[in-house]
């Protein structure tokens, strides 16, 4: 299937849709997802991801599963696919930072137009094994900056306003962030190599964009097998806030610590991003933590019985760590097929 179109489109090429109702502010609605796609010479059928047993679609047969939504959508979606499905995206959110990856961009009406003219490429998926359990990466990890202003964001998301104008908030907000953020010390052993130092943020990226779309790993592959770990030192704290300043339209021009198949991690408990929508340790809101409220989890109180969340800890990102933690990255036993633009 590499390399290749998707050929001829009839009415019998069976595609299932995943849909996330509320992104984009709900102004994509599940009809006129549906109608495109039959225009577009597909059979659809359609699951809100909302619903608890969304995963049931993606038993029943369908040649492409579709991902309608931000990028948490798009993740869980990847996440939750056998070896080798097609998967492809229209993007609804406010980063998109996968869909972007692949050159997947526009109205949502002229994404599905071209979806029949889209090519499959291949999209490595990654395991990571920590405090919190085993969690599928998709989009990427980190350590620090990023995580620290997506967690002190997080109850932004539902502010009625522009996807360009919450990227431009975000970045002013780690721009502030990173002039008071206090480094972190931690370990990195990249295929048995070892790297260690004092940071500001640390990405464990599977593709080139992190956070409110900022593009910290300009050479990053998906399809590599190899994760690229970019870095920003604490000497470099001047320079990356004046990249943000300057709105982060080129790349993060620091090459990459490493590239490796496999990194283990030891830190001192500051928070880890995990997903698009999961903090280790947990947030929490009102007795739910973000990864709940998005209705992709269980609640705290449930996590917590699993040891897979921290306490509520409302101290400033300068002051947050605690203990020893570890975790190992490795390759998931699978990878998938993102259907992009040729």
């Amino acid at each position: 299937m590499a390399g290749a179109s998707l050929g001829d489109i009839g009415p019998s090429m069976r595609v299932t849709l995943i849909h996330n109702p509320a992104a984009g502010e709900g102004s994509t609605s599940a009809d006129e997802l549906m109608e495109w796609l039959e225009e577009a010479g597909f059979d659809p059928r359609y699951q809100s991801s909302r619903e608890s047993d969304w995963k049931s679609a993606l038993k029943k047969p369908a040649e492409i599963f579709i991902a309608a939504g931000g990028d948490g959508t798009v993740t869980k979606v990847a996440s939750a696919l056998p070896a080798d499905a097609a998967l492809a995206i229209i993007p609804l959110g406010t980063a998109n930072n996968i869909a972007t990856s692949f050159g997947i961009h526009g109205a949502p009406q002229r994404v599905v137009a071209a979806l029949p003219n889209c090519a499959p490429r291949r999209f490595d998926l990654w395991r990571a094994a920590g405090p919190w359990g085993e969690e599928t990466v998709v989009e990427g990890c980190g350590v620090g900056a990023i995580t620290e202003t997506a967690t002190a964001l997080h109850l932004a998301d539902n502010l009625s306003i522009d996807p360009l104008d919450k990227l431009a908030l975000a970045r002013m907000v780690m721009k502030n962030l990173v002039a008071r953020l206090r480094p972190f010390e931690l370990r990195a052993e990249c295929d048995g190599k070892v790297a260690e130092g004092s940071f500001l943020a640390f990405e464990i990226m599977n593709i080139g964009l992190a956070g409110p779309q900022l593009s910290m790993g300009g050479t990053t592959r998906s399809d590599d097998g190899r994760l690229d770990v970019v870095v920003v030192r604490t000497e470099k704290r001047d320079e990356f806030a004046k990249w943000l300043a300057g709105g982060a339209t080129k790349s993060w021009r620091q090459r990459p610590l490493c590239r490796c198949r496999t990194l283990e991690l030891t830190w001192h408990g500051e928070r880890l991003r995990l997903t698009d929508g999961m903090v280790w340790p947990a947030e929490e809101e009102k007795g739910v933590n973000k990864k709940s409220k998005n209705g992709n989890g269980k609640s705290d109180k449930e996590k917590n019985k699993k040891g897979r969340t921290g306490k509520k800890d409302n101290s400033p990102p300068e002051s947050r760590g605690g203990g020893i933690c570890e975790a190992r990255f490795s390759p998931a036993k699978h990878a998938i097929k993102i259907l992009a633009p040729k």
